[in-house]
């Protein structure tokens, strides 16, 4: 569901603003889980929630940054991909963290919020406004030209 509310607003305001609301989610998220406490405030489910919510979104205004390889795009989707997917282990090393450095459960959320408000910051920095544009290289046509012969491709 993330996924979708985020695409949609990705295509209708760019990769910036995805971006930006994302980190958002993200860290309001981390926020609550930084204060999380079951007696007396209990926000671990909403704070979870959150993190669920953002967390596509972050991956989402990223892949289009794939464009800006023309020769190897997929390779720059799955390095991007296989990240995001890495990005889990960041609450088990929180958990090693806790558990042998001593460090509260609380500094490290407040950490973790602040790196997403920093890359927050960095999104309204540097992210366009619109996606950057897929390039098809000569050689790319070249090969098509090769497969539906003389130089029309399908559609035209």
């Amino acid at each position: 569901a993330a996924n979708l509310l985020i695409g949609a607003l990705l295509d209708k305001r760019g990769p910036r603003v995805a971006s930006v609301s994302s980190f958002v989610l993200v860290a309001a998220g981390a926020a609550l889980l930084a204060f999380a406490d079951s007696a007396t405030f209990p926000s671990l489910m909403p704070a979870m929630v959150l993190i669920g919510l953002g967390s596509p979104g972050v991956q989402l205004s990223l892949i289009h940054v794939a464009n800006l390889f023309p020769f190897a795009p997929s390779q720059a989707t799955s390095l991007i991909t296989g990240c995001f997917s890495l990005s889990i282990f960041v609450f088990s090393v929180f958990g090693l963290f806790s558990q042998y450095a001593g460090t509260s459960l609380r500094t490290l959320g407040l950490a973790y919020t602040f790196l997403c408000l920093a890359n927050c910051a960095n999104s309204l920095r540097i992210w366009p406004d619109v996606p950057y544009p897929q390039f098809v290289s000569r050689h790319v046509g070249f090969l098509m030209s090769q497969v539906w012969g003389s130089g029309a491709l399908p559609g035209t």
